[in-house]
């Protein structure tokens, strides 16, 4: 039964399955932590 519900579009999710937004989800955090903010602020 979660495997179906898991595979079923949803309107919520912009008809997306809540397989595939967990899946965006999950790229979206690996992305962040492979590039973390290098940036320093220069004073004088």
């Amino acid at each position: 039964i979660v495997g179906e519900i898991n595979d079923t579009p949803m309107k919520l999710l912009g008809y997306k399955t809540p397989n595939e937004v967990w899946d965006e989800e999950i790229a979206k955090l690996q992305s962040k932590a492979a590039s973390p903010n290098t940036s320093v602020a220069l004073t004088n």
